[in-house]
């Protein structure tokens, strides 16, 4: 993973000598902490008002959109566009099959180290909250964390540096004070996910990566 980020840094050093301005690291870092801060916010006014389910996740889902769609304007002034993964992203099938496979691992070595048994385990779901879960809250998440905000703090921060802040936030963000034995499972997701962003250089093969592995921990009915 780390490979691909750095012989793409190294492209695109060659094309572009100019050093990163001060106002788009600021503003990756200041976007980094809108997410954090936005997520916390959404989830003690969510127990705090008694939200709804409905209420929460459409909250929760405009920080995410908001977040993505302003580190994209960010990025598209950045004075250095390093492209994530390899120089021609996968094909979509391969990338598909990639997400699809790496989600059930993932999903796997979570129910082994959380304990929580694949279908069986996880939280019963039915019509919008099952929908919710599986297909608009990964999909919301991967905009949010491994969209244009990790090719902007990739870009700004470094590879290494950026790639690690967000993947750290991506676990606070999921940790609550009764959840901390899912800290390997959030820490091995988190791995996982942004691994198949890199290597297939495709947001859509991070999204059924995550889709998957949704999939395979609810319960529906």
């Amino acid at each position: 993973m780390v490979y691909g980020l750095s012989s793409a840094t190294g492209r695109q050093c060659g094309q572009h000598t100019r050093t990163p301005r001060a106002p788009q690291r600021a503003g990756a870092v200041a976007l980094v902490l809108v997410l954090l801060t936005g997520v916390f916010l959404v989830q003690e006014l969510s127990l705090g008002l008694e939200w709804t389910l409905r209420a929460s996740a459409l909250a929760m889902s405009l920080v995410e959109i908001a977040v993505a769609a302003s580190a994209r304007c960010l990025l598209a002034k950045s004075p250095q566009l390093h492209h994530l993964g390899p120089a021609s992203p996968l094909h979509w099938s391969p990338s598909l099959v990639i997400g699809i496979a790496a989600g059930v691992l993932l999903a796997l070595l979570g129910s082994l180290l959380s304990g929580i048994g694949m279908w069986t385990g996880g939280p019963r779901c039915t019509g919008f909250t099952w929908l919710y879960f599986v297909c608009v809250a990964p999909i919301c998440e991967e905009l949010a964390f491994r969209g244009s905000l990790l090719r902007l703090c990739a870009s700004e921060l470094g590879p290494l540096c950026g790639i690690g802040l967000l993947c750290s936030v991506f676990v606070v963000v999921h940790l609550h004070s009764n959840s901390m034995h899912m800290l390997p499972t959030y820490c091995a997701y988190t791995v996982g996910l942004t691994t198949v962003r890199v290597l297939t250089g495709r947001l859509g093969a991070s999204i059924v990566c995550h889709c998957t592995i949704l999939l395979c921990w609810i319960r529906y009915g």
